[in-house]
Order: structure tokens, then sequence, then C-alpha cells
């Protein structure tokens, strides 16, 4: 499993783990006596089971999926790496991954760094990923908020049960969302709802106007296609394309991805 895994550039992989490892606390292990707690214990447990889990992702990732992109030499693949910051606790949610992003993106290290991040999130249903920005008064400027929320009653009704709410509509949760939208305070972000598709509201944007961008709409390889080749002009040169659900259970996410990203030499992949 690992020498398959290993078949992708390597040395940026090799070099994120070494970072993760120092970042748990294995120095209290070097302390007289020695101090190691349960609530350590349990951090490097969650850890080697998150390592693991990437490591299947990816070897599924090349057995199943560049394997059979005969059209793709594996010098194409992106440059898989972990993420830059500390994940001791197994993977962030969505809302605090992009929390991490936006506190890259303004920081004084980062190459162009901003006083206040442009975000889209497509793919919204309840907006819960950007109304937990807001309410963390991170530093973000305009914000745009895409979902065609056309569908019936119950074909939310998956999404309803994992944000503990009861079936909605797509009428409901639009209006949910733009309710919310307009009563914000002049001192919060401006957020803008787009009740249309993915592509059809990137043409409403001009290029090179965000600087980051969360892709979490229809998971089909031609939709995620779409977006990709949709949204990525829309990015300032310093941006960055953040998703979900790169995994198995979407392979036309994945196989998307890998496509777009053999046009791209040097791509890097932050799982």
């Amino acid at each position: 499993l690992f020498r398959s895994v290993m078949g992708f550039k390597k040395s940026l992989l090799y070099r994120d783990m070494a970072a993760q490892l120092d970042w748990l606390p294995w120095g209290k292990l070097l302390q007289d006596p020695p101090r190691f707690d349960r609530e350590d214990l349990v951090l490097f447990a969650r850890s080697i089971l998150m390592w693991v889990y990437w490591f299947f992702e990816l070897w599924w990732f090349h057995d199943r999926i560049l394997a059979q992109a005969s059209d793709i030499p594996v010098s194409s693949a992106p440059q898989f790496r972990l993420s830059p910051w500390a994940t001791p606790h197994g993977p962030d949610r969505r809302h605090d991954v992009i929390t991490h992003l936006i506190h890259l993106l303004t920081s004084p290290q980062h190459p162009v760094p901003r006083s206040a991040v442009d975000f889209a999130e497509i793919g919204v249903f309840l907006a819960n990923t950007t109304r937990a920005l807001v309410e963390r008064q991170l530093p973000l400027g305009s914000v745009h908020l895409v979902d065609p929320w056309d569908t019936g009653q119950t074909d939310f009704r998956d999404m309803a049960i994992d944000s503990h709410v009861a079936e909605i509509s797509g009428r409901a949760a639009r209006e949910f969302v733009a309710a919310w939208a307009a009563a914000l305070p002049p001192t919060a972000p401006r957020v803008s709802v787009h009740a249309t598709t993915s592509v059809e509201a990137s043409q409403s944007l001009p290029d090179h106007s965000l600087d980051l961008i969360f892709l979490d709409g229809a998971h089909d390889f031609e939709a995620v296609t779409a977006d990709l080749r949709a949204w990525w002009p829309k990015l300032r040169p310093t941006g960055v394309l953040a998703g979900h659900d790169f995994t198995m259970a979407f392979p036309g996410v994945m196989e998307a991805l890998l496509r777009f990203l053999a046009g791209l030499p040097g791509a890097e992949v932050h799982l």
C-alpha cells in the first residue's frame, strides 16, 4: 500500500508528515519524568487513523482513477500534501479548514497578504459554512453564495439530516439564506446570494476577483469539471481553490480534479 501510494511525487508529502509529527506533543515524552496523559494518547491515535485514511484514499485514487486514465501520465498527477497547519485531532470540519485558509491569505507571511478575503461558496444549502465564518468575525470582504435551490421537497432530505434540521424544500432553504444575508449589520461582510447554477453565477463575476473559492456543488464528473473550468479563472494569482469530498465515495470528484490539474504543471492538492 505504501509503495503504491508513494508512486506519486513524494518529497513534500514526507516533509508534511514530519511537520505534523513535530506538531504533536511528543516532547512530553522526553521530559523527566515523562508527562503523557490520556488526552495526548487520544490525539496520537486520531492522527494515526487520519494518516491511514489519507493513504488509503490515495491508494484507491492511484489504483482506480489514475491507473485507469491511460491518457494521463503519472508524472502529470498533482503533488499531494498534508495541510500546512496542525491537525492532531483528525480532519477539520469544512468551516475550520476555510478559517485556516482565511488566516493564511491575510497573514503577513503570505506573498500578497489581503486585508479582507473575497470569498465564494458554491453549493450552499443553508449556508452553514459561511454563517459560521461570519459569526467568527473573520476578515471577509465580499461573499458570494451560489446555489440554484431548484430541487423538489424530498431532494434535500439527506442534507437536512446532515444539518440536523427537519426536511426542507429548496425554496425554503433559499429564502432562509436570503433572509439571513439581508439581516446582517452594515459592519458584516457584503453577502450576495446567487440563486442560479454554478456556471451562470461565475459568468456574473470578473476574472481574478476572488481570493478563496469553496466548491461543494454536484459531485458527478461532468458537474465538477464544469465548476473547475468556470471558477478557476475567477481566482487572483495568489488565491486558493478549495473543495469537498475528494474521496472514493465520489470518484467523479477525483477524476475531474485529476484531469483538470493535469493541464496545470506544479499543481498541489492539500488533503
